[in-house]
């Protein structure tokens, strides 16, 4: 498959372990996958990129997951693309949050099979 027939996932986390083993697990999935380990960092990525699916963590220094959400629901091009938040912190109002926004939640740690099935799910693939 050429890399421009596979779909792009975004991993957004500021924990290189975590960061750099679901780069590789996407890779080995056949997904073009791309990292930043800040908010604003991600943010540019998603802009210039265009991923099609976005895995994002909710606190970061800098630009949050949340402040992420709401710049990419204000733009037309960027409105519709899927998230999926993931957060050590598992508090009430993040989990709350997420809900309302109407984005999946992972809280961590979780196991990569879990993460791929809602990855696969929100993009319609099999």
């Amino acid at each position: 498959m050429d890399d421009v027939d596979k779909p792009t996932v975004l991993v957004i986390e500021d924990e290189d372990g975590i960061r750099t083993y679901l780069k590789m697990m996407f890779e080995k999935k056949n997904f073009n996958a791309i990292a930043a380990s800040t908010g604003t960092e991600g943010y540019e990525k998603i802009v210039s990129r265009h991923p099609d699916i976005v895995i994002l963590d909710i606190a970061m220094i800098g630009l949050s997951g949340i402040e992420i959400y709401y710049r990419l629901r204000a733009h037309e091009e960027t409105k519709n693309t899927p998230i999926i938040f993931c957060s050590a912190l598992a508090l009430p109002a993040d989990v709350k949050v997420s809900h309302e926004l109407h984005s999946d939640y992972l809280n961590k740690p979780f196991e990569f099979p879990e993460l791929y099935q809602k990855v696969m799910d929100l993009l319609g693939m099999d």
